[in-house]
Order: structure tokens, then sequence, then C-alpha cells
């Protein structure tokens, strides 16, 4: 797992799970992007596919 999150150097995500009360039916992530123009937004998708295509 480690290359995996040295693939997305740069790209944050919270698990869901953090801001649920109750236990989730399935994992997910929470993506936060209101900051970041859409070249950026591209790019951290990219590498999160790239990171992601290894599960």
């Amino acid at each position: 797992m480690p290359l995996c999150w040295q693939q997305m150097r740069g790209v944050e995500v919270t698990p869901l799970s953090q801001h649920s009360i109750e236990p989730l039916v399935r994992g997910g992530l929470l993506f936060g992007y209101a900051n970041i123009n859409e070249h950026d937004i591209l790019l951290g998708v990219q590498k999160l596919a790239r990171a992601l295509s290894r599960f």
C-alpha cells in the first residue's frame, strides 16, 4: 500500500465514516475541492484513479 499513497501525494481525502454517527453499510471517501481550480481537480482525480487501480 505505500506505493498507493505515494502516487496520491497532494490528494487528500477523508473516510466518510469519520462523519457518520452510525456504522456505514459500505465505505466512502469525502473530497473537498471548493478552493481548487478545475485543472488541479482533474490532476487529483487522475492521481486517485491511478492509485485505486491497484486494488
